[in-house]
């Protein structure tokens, strides 16, 4: 989804918004993105080039959660543009390798985590968890939000809960 608005300065900035992980194709797609050939984030990166080519130099940001924050950090990648996710899903080698995407310096990371004690936290929710149990880690900057304690795993992972914890 493509959003707009007018700055102050007249100038137009543009925010090109992806959807977290909400169908079974869905987790099927964040599978078979570890092996390299997910359809959807070769149908992102190819909007986010023709977009990015399109807006004659206005501002974009990519943006999403979960599966979308890792096809935000994808377009990114591929076009040099900034991207904000949430609790994104890592893009995997097999993917950077195949769409020759390499450098994640325009990416910020925001990731719910809960209690700390010391150097030990409290949960990050399953999709973190498990990545880096498996080694991926998310391209670009990573901020940990301390979104407070939750019974339920995977509250942590939710966007409610980040927006939440967001909210002034």
């Amino acid at each position: 989804m493509l959003f707009e608005r007018v700055k102050k300065d007249g100038n137009i900035e543009y925010a090109y918004v992806f959807a977290g992980t909400d169908s079974f194709n869905d987790v099927i797609e964040d599978i078979i993105q570890l092996l390299g050939c997910a359809g959807q984030y070769s149908y992102a990166i190819s909007n986010a080039k023709k977009l990015v080519g399109d807006l004659d130099g206005n501002e974009i940001t990519f943006v999403g959660h979960s599966l979308g924050g890792g096809l935000a950090a994808a377009a990114s990648m591929a076009t040099q543009k900034p991207a904000v996710t949430f609790n994104p899903a890592a893009v995997s080698p097999l993917t950077m390798e195949r769409h020759g995407l390499t450098d994640g310096q325009y990416i910020k990371n925001y990731v719910a985590i809960g209690p700390q004690y010391g150097n030990y936290c409290i949960g990050k929710g399953p999709v973190s968890d498990i990545q880096e149990l498996f080694g991926l880690i998310s391209p670009g900057y990573t901020q940990y939000v301390p979104v407070g304690f939750h019974l339920n795993w995977g509250a942590y992972h939710s966007i409610s809960t980040m927006i939440n914890y967001l909210k002034p």
